[in-house]
């Protein structure tokens, strides 16, 4: 115990030595603005992708992810949400419940993903990759997005933010398992 003591002492007093005061300024120039950064990095929020979600409205069944704030103190700031299914549809912005491309997360938000329907007899599924899009009727046919077309298909969700730390930026899940573990938005 006293050799690691003595170590520890003969450590600052080389330190403190005139003859490396160049060092030990480095030391500190350098390890200050590190500190400095890394206490900051900690108050950033750090986001987490937080399961699935599903609500009814107006018109068939919505699917969503939640994004919560895991740490960190404030709101994340410019955070985006992205959605397609690889080898068929690219990563397009998507829109958060309260209807905007971008949101800034206090606590927790819903990432839209896509929304289910009847429309002539058959299963529809319509991905929420544009800011407004028209509600299904007869003048906007949907037999192309056939739920049976896409429902083994890996949906791939990815959020980016201007101001926020994120666990996985990016998680992949089965449409059909999206729909069968997604639990209702507590109102």
């Amino acid at each position: 115990m006293d050799d690691k003591i003595n170590d520890i002492i003969s450590f600052f007093k080389n330190l403190v030595n005139p003859d490396n005061i160049t060092i030990t300024t480095s030391v500190i120039g350098v390890g200050v603005p590190v500190i400095m950064y890394l206490l900051k990095l900690r108050t950033i929020p750090k986001l987490a992708f937080d399961g699935v979600y599903r609500q009814n409205i107006h018109y068939g069944i919505d699917y969503f992810v939640k994004v919560k704030r895991e740490e960190g103190e404030g709101e994340a700031e410019g955070v985006k949400g992205f959605v397609g299914i690889e080898d068929k549809i690219e990563l397009n912005p998507s829109r958060w419940i309260k209807g905007n491309t971008e949101t800034d997360i206090a606590i927790y938000d819903y990432l839209s993903l896509f929304k289910t329907f009847k429309h002539k007899e058959y299963e529809i599924i319509n991905f929420h990759t544009k800011e407004n899009l028209p509600p299904p009727d007869e003048n906007n046919l949907y037999e192309n997005n056939r739920y049976s077309q896409f429902k083994d298909d890996e949906l791939i969700v990815k959020i980016v933010a201007a101001r926020a730390r994120i666990k996985e930026k990016q998680i992949k899940k089965k449409i059909e398992d999206i729909v069968n573990e997604a639990k209702p938005i507590p109102m």
